[in-house]
């Protein structure tokens, strides 16, 4: 029994020898700056781009407003005479049509409360919209585009299976999918003028667009990866592919125009997609596709609150930090720029309110199976960590 009872004092003193060395250890964390904890944990091959200066927004002060906001609220009767030319007469009967279907008050009124899926259709153009979330079909296999665009991510890593959505979409590596090029019949300053129409009208801001081409040998090199169809494919109603799966043609391709939203005269970024308008334009079919998460309300500013912000230096040392703790690695760091991001813990919605937090937009370019990717990461910028979720 004596051995026993010795042994147990002997683990006690150990435990507690092992407890105040972890509390000795996550002291010193607390107090080391950001480069002492990047020489502790490795800073890997991380690099700074060009001459070893990244590109960094310099702020004329450290104080900066965190902003409270509201979602933006787009009726049935706007979105369904900006994407199908419909009158407000003509979509509040293709409401009334929809909710028709339920039997009782109480099923219509549980469908009103969560939100679902409003459909409109006006010869082959479809358009739905939920629970701030709009999608818009010229014609129904244009959701092979759609089905392409979203899919790019295939591209690095071929064994994953399915459809992406926005909610999980990188859109800033689409570089790696599509080219720049202009398409027959249509240049990208007549297309996007088109599209800057569109997208003035829901709110984004045309200073901040992008453009891409998802020309025909693209979009095919999509396909060999994902066996996904082209318009000429022939599918049954399931969506199964019938007979062999045809290429994608020239003539096929479209513009891809990306446009953000912003706020206090910054951009609004996001991990995934909220806040991006994506509008897939034909050069002869004209709009073919668009998708948003519905975003923050610009206009409407309730309230703001100072808050005190590390600098771009800081910021780009805190992303070299989170990269060597994901051990990742081989990666150039661009430039940093003031941005606002709404994580989604910042929506509260019994107000319908949105806090959107300063951040900084880390741009940074990397390898992977051959293929150079453009990506970003967000530093909060008054806390200095990483924003997983958008």
């Amino acid at each position: 029994m004596g051995i026993v009872s010795e042994g147990r004092e002997k683990m006690k003193r150990w435990k507690i020898l092992c407890l105040t060395l972890m509390l000795i250890l996550s002291g010193c964390s607390l107090r080391m700056t950001t480069q002492e904890k990047l020489d502790l944990y490795g800073g890997g091959n991380i690099q700074i781009a060009g001459d070893g200066s990244v590109q960094i927004e310099q702020l004329a002060s450290n104080q900066v407003s965190q902003v409270i906001t509201e979602r933006t609220e787009y009726s049935v009767q706007e979105l369904g005479n900006l994407f199908l030319n419909m009158s407000p007469e003509e979509c509040d009967r293709a409401v009334e049509e929809y909710y028709a279907q339920y039997t009782s008050e109480a099923e219509r009124e549980y469908a009103e409360q969560i939100g679902v899926a409003i459909p409109l259709e006006k010869g082959e153009a479809a358009l739905s919209f939920a629970n701030h979330w709009m999608t818009f079909y010229g014609f129904p296999d244009a959701s092979c585009y759609a089905n392409t665009l979203y899919s790019t991510q295939r591209l690095l890593q071929p064994d994953v299976k399915g459809i992406m959505t926005p909610m999980d979409f990188r859109y800033r590596s689409l570089d790696m999918a599509f080219s720049r090029q202009e398409l027959d019949g249509c240049t990208k300053e007549e297309a996007k003028a088109d599209c800057d129409r569109i997208a003035q009208a829901v709110g984004f801001i045309l200073e901040e667009s992008e453009c891409y081409t998802m020309d025909a040998e693209s979009m095919n090199r999509i396909q060999q990866i994902t066996g996904f169809p082209s318009l000429d494919t022939e599918t049954d109603e399931a969506g199964n592919i019938v007979g062999e799966l045809k290429p994608w043609k020239t003539e096929q391709g479209c513009y891809l125009f990306l446009y953000k939203k912003g706020i206090q005269g910054k951009v609004i970024e996001s991990v995934a997609s909220e806040n991006v308008l994506f509008l897939i334009y034909h050069p002869e079919k004209k709009l073919v596709f668009a998708e948003w998460i519905d975003g923050v309300n610009e206009q409407e500013v309730l309230s703001e609150k100072t808050v005190t912000v590390i600098s771009g230096e800081e910021a780009v040392a805190q992303a070299q930090l989170y990269f060597s703790q994901q051990n990742q690695s081989d990666i150039v760091i661009n430039s940093a720029r003031l941005t606002y991001a709404s994580p989604m813990l910042n929506y509260n919605a019994s107000t319908n309110q949105i806090t959107m937090d300063p951040c900084w937009d880390i741009s940074y370019q990397y390898v992977e199976n051959g293929i150079n990717v453009n990506d970003h990461v967000l530093i909060h910028a008054v806390t200095g960590s990483a924003i997983m979720q958008y």
